[in-house]
């Protein structure tokens, strides 16, 4: 193994010399092994004191070769959008305005992508109690569903019984999911005095995000 270390780094070293070639110019061609062992053999008493032991400073130049591939595939990953707290507050304020104006006091529920509770908020006279458990419940349905909570109880009423066994979801119109463009951050879930009011009013918190 040191032989052909030897060997590969005299052919590289001479290479070098006769064709000045740089380092940027050999990268491409050589594994960071063989150009960190030419970098460090200036003389042959030198590599002949390192040819069992790597010095340390060829270590770091290997390591600092292979570091570009590294950042290029991180620069590769996928951004996703989120859903901050001051954003749902503007969607739930959108909701609370629209249930003012149609005099449906109600729970409004806003939640992430993954169905978690972000924001919840409980108006002054809101009829029933029920509406803190079934807002959130329409709002998480709508988020893992990826769809409105209304085609969910559609389904139900067009034959789909079997549905209502999901556990842990409401599927009751009242919940719509919340997007950006084509990507899914979070859901809206209302519950009022009716179905249509819910509904009504979650829409108005669909449109609070929209450009």
């Amino acid at each position: 193994m040191n032989t052909l270390f030897a060997r590969r780094s005299r052919s590289l070293l001479s290479r070098l010399q006769q064709r000045q070639f740089k380092l940027d110019d050999l990268a491409p061609r050589c594994c960071p092994l063989c150009i960190a062992l030419v970098i460090c053999r200036k003389d042959e008493d030198m590599y002949r004191s390192q040819r069992l032991t790597l010095a340390p400073a060829a270590l770091v130049i290997a390591g600092s070769l292979a570091t570009p591939a590294l950042g290029q595939s991180e620069a590769h990953l996928p951004q996703k959008r989120v859903l901050t707290l001051e954003i749902a507050r503007q969607i739930a304020r959108a909701a609370e305005s629209e249930a003012i104006r149609v005099n449906a006091p109600g729970v409004i529920a806003v939640v992430d992508d993954a169905g978690w509770l972000v924001l919840l908020v409980r108006m002054d006279n809101a009829p029933m109690l029920a509406s803190i458990e079934l807002a959130s419940g329409k709002a998480r349905s709508a988020a893992i569903y990826r769809k409105p909570t209304r085609t969910l109880e559609e389904t139900i009423n067009k034959g789909r019984i079997a549905a209502v066994t999901a556990p842990g979801f409401v599927q009751m119109q009242g919940g719509m999911p919340l997007k950006v463009g084509s990507d899914l951050v979070g859901a809206i879930g209302v519950s009022a005095d009716t179905p249509d009011h819910d509904q009504q009013i979650a829409e108005a918190g669909v449109r609070a995000l929209m450009p």
